[in-house]
């Protein structure tokens, strides 16, 4: 009976830590959970018959437009934000080595060194000298009984204690740092090619503007030649004052939008000093007041590639890994941690002797700590890492989609607005024959000023459409490299680091 007493007790306890270990089996040493996506469709449905992989080259070289590929290369070099990003890679790093640091064990040493000074007092043949005894001094000056005493004590010693991963909370651990890393790689990649597009839209914008400014100074010369001619006809009688005050009123308006542009030219190139790191400028946008005719080829490839080309949604899926991990290393806290601990010391008047092997004191012990009782502490932390797994899932699937969903965007609009350039030229040529007729009907007598008015605001309106139109469909090229994303960004990654005072080195541009 008594031996039927014992072994329950034993079957409890092996029971209870083989089911703790089939429940930590499910924590930090179980694979990654995966998840399901869409399923991607053959081809894209904007994308022509035929399609091919999107080359890894540097898209922006297909305009053909040195002062952009300098831009470009002066952001890649400059741009604080991306120093930003590479600093926090820096650190994502710096937390991988931490939690690869549970590897190994800890091991500290110690040294302490104590020093005593006091009087004792001293016997002499069973006589004792001092207050009260013979030969005692009852003053408050010397005591020869009294002798002073120096007392030294050196102490050393060296301790380790290293924690079994039986749960794998440790192995979780390090499996979400090394996601979290990967994922600041991917961020770092989706910064340089938005970076490029960010540059590339912000040069070609301010030469929109320009080009507008250009066209607008234009025709401010031309109303003016205009109301020079109509008050000249005023003066002879020939023209009515409502002819007059027509054209006044269309010149100042073609003023005020030439005012209005001007402002937004001076801030579109403000805003690409901003991503060279500069002071903003109205110099660092050039001169250049004419849109490329040439752009970029580029196709699509197939969509089932898209989520290995775009570095968002590959961070996406690091950061599901990463919560994913942490969850199984929130659970594997739940279950009793075992460690192992072990010290040596020695302690002697004498440093020597205190360091000696031989007088030093050696100790092992294993340790087993079991959370029983934390008020759910414990389990409401794993039930919010399963909470921001979750969370993740959600956002993986979400840039998944939103990856197809730009992709298809950016190739619409490309068909789209390459039609709509195409009637804006149409448009401009009709509208500046209907200026010329409006001028000569105007001129010859038969009509008023209001049709010449009417068709110069029209011809005005349709050839800034027709830049609007141009830069649309450049736009519309720069987010379809954009989203396609690609493998080029590896190059500058290799080439860009931080010196010690956090600004970008290297020849990131080149």
């Amino acid at each position: 009976m008594r031996g039927a007493d014992t072994r329950q007790p034993a079957v409890a306890m092996t029971a209870a830590f083989l089911l703790a270990g089939l429940l930590a089996g499910c924590a930090g040493w179980r694979p990654v959970r995966e998840v399901e996506t869409v399923t991607p469709p053959e081809r894209y449905a904007a994308a022509p018959a035929e399609v091919a992989d999107t080359s890894d080259s540097r898209w922006w070289t297909g305009f053909g437009d040195s002062t952009l590929n300098a831009l470009i290369d002066s952001a890649f070099a400059n741009n604080l934000t991306f120093v930003q990003l590479l600093a926090r890679h820096e650190q994502a790093r710096a937390q991988l080595a931490v939690a690869r640091a549970s590897w190994f064990p800890t091991i500290g040493a110690s040294g302490s060194y104590q020093r005593q000074d006091f009087f004792e007092e001293q016997e002499t043949g069973g006589i004792q000298l001092g207050p009260g005894g013979d030969g005692a001094s009852s003053g408050g000056g010397f005591d020869p009984s009294r002798v002073f005493v120096i007392e030294e004590q050196w102490q050393v010693g060296l301790s380790t204690a290293y924690e079994l991963d039986l749960w794998g909370r440790g192995h979780a651990a390090r499996q979400a740092a090394e996601a979290t890393l990967a994922a600041s790689r991917e961020d770092l990649r989706a910064y340089v090619l938005s970076l490029s597009a960010l540059v590339a839209r912000s040069w070609y914008s301010a030469v929109s503007l320009r080009r507008q400014q250009g066209l607008l100074d234009s025709t401010i010369a031309s109303y003016e030649n205009n109301l020079a001619l109509i008050e000249r006809r005023y003066q002879r009688g020939v023209a009515n004052s409502r002819d007059l005050y027509q054209a006044r009123a269309t010149l100042s308006s073609a003023r005020a939008e030439a005012e209005a542009n001007a402002a937004r030219l001076a801030a579109a190139e403000h805003a690409l000093s901003i991503l060279l790191a500069d002071y903003p400028d109205d110099e660092r946008a050039g001169v250049r007041a004419a849109l490329p005719d040439e752009l970029p080829a580029l196709t699509p490839g197939l969509p089932s590639d898209l989520v290995l080309r775009r570095p968002d949604v590959r961070a996406a899926y690091q950061r599901l890994v990463a919560a994913d991990r942490s969850a199984a290393e929130a659970v594997a806290a739940m279950f009793p941690s075992f460690s192992l601990t072990g010290s040596a010391g020695g302690r002697s008047p004498e440093l020597a002797d205190a360091l000696d092997p031989a007088n030093m004191i050696w100790t092992a012990i294993a340790n087993v700590t079991a959370p029983i009782f934390q008020g759910g502490r414990l389990k409401g932390q794993a039930d919010a890492a399963k909470a921001a797994w979750v969370a993740q899932v959600a956002g993986y699937r979400e840039s998944v989609l939103t990856a197809f969903r730009e992709v298809e965007d950016a190739l619409a609009n490309n068909q789209r607005l390459a039609h709509a350039l195409a009637h804006r030229r149409e448009q401009a040529d009709a509208a500046r024959a209907d200026l010329r007729l409006a001028m000569d009907r105007y001129l010859r007598g038969v009509t008023d000023y209001l049709p010449v008015t009417i068709a110069q605001t029209g011809y005005l309106n349709a050839r800034r459409g027709l830049i609007q139109a141009r830069y649309d469909l450049i736009d519309a090229r720069i987010s379809l490299a954009a989203a396609l994303g690609g493998g080029w960004m590896d190059d500058v990654l290799a080439s860009a680091e931080l010196d010690e005072h956090r600004t970008l080195t290297g020849t990131a541009g080149e």
